[in-house]
């Protein structure tokens, strides 16, 4: 057993000395698969960072940050304005490196001056994706810039190439929204599958069912995150 005294002086990081901190690496990065169980979710984001990402975030039943977005995409009432700044918020709660003074901002006053002005390289990217909001200023032209946004970090387009995704099922839920009616609507039927998708990974033997899951998705963890071991959410 190890034990390690976590340094941060703020709840929401994770920081350890050089002694504690070797040998917890060696045993987390070791292995094919592994569960990391934390008390909260400010620290399942902070471990996540602690490691560099090398070890992904496991997200349970809840979709705590598609709810925000869902409920500012119902209010909007077709303000591209509101849209946007769900969309920026959204995009900076799933993952790292899509901050407000390195994209949130410049998408914003895309939106704001209509996308009129010529661009090139990283500003013609956001005024993409700051077109779909603008052709559509609802749930469907957020999935459509947050489904644009995924492409050019999965391409590593200049710009976007810093940014990672840790929440990639809410990030896939968000951009499915656009599939339906309302996102009222969208948010319902997308819990009520995962519900009925879910329900028998906790009944009776959960433990080897999570476990046949999380090898479909990934070998190195024993819920998500493809490619790496995993830090599981609260419930």
């Amino acid at each position: 057993m190890l034990v390690a005294d976590n340094r941060a002086k703020v709840r929401t990081q994770f920081q350890l000395d050089e002694a504690q901190r070797q040998p917890l690496e060696a045993i987390m990065m070791a292995g094919d698969q592994m569960l990391v169980l934390t008390g909260s979710n400010e620290m399942v984001d902070a471990l996540s960072a602690f490691t560099n990402r090398r070890v992904g975030v496991g997200e349970g039943h809840t979709r705590e940050k598609l709810g925000d977005l869902v409920e500012a995409l119902q209010a909007a009432s077709g303000d591209a304005l509101v849209v946007g700044n769900a969309v920026v918020a959204f995009a900076g709660s799933v993952g790292a490196g899509f901050s407000p003074s390195s994209h949130g901002n410049p998408l914003m006053q895309e939106i704001r001056d209509g996308c009129t002005k010529s661009r090139k390289g990283k500003p013609a990217a956001l005024q993409a994706l700051a077109r779909c909001i603008m052709a559509e200023p609802n749930h469907i032209g957020a999935a459509r810039a947050l489904k644009l946004l995924g492409e050019y970090v999965e391409q590593r387009h200049a710009g976007f190439d810093k940014i990672r995704i840790d929440y990639r099922s809410e990030f896939a839920e968000a951009i499915r929204l656009e599939a339906f009616s309302t996102p009222d609507e969208g948010h319902s039927e997308l819990a009520r599958r995962r519900a009925h998708i879910q329900r028998p990974l906790v009944e009776g033997m959960a433990t080897e069912a999570w476990t046949e899951c999380a090898q479909l998705d990934s070998r190195h963890r024993l819920e998500k995150a493809p490619s790496q071991p995993n830090i599981e959410r609260p419930s």
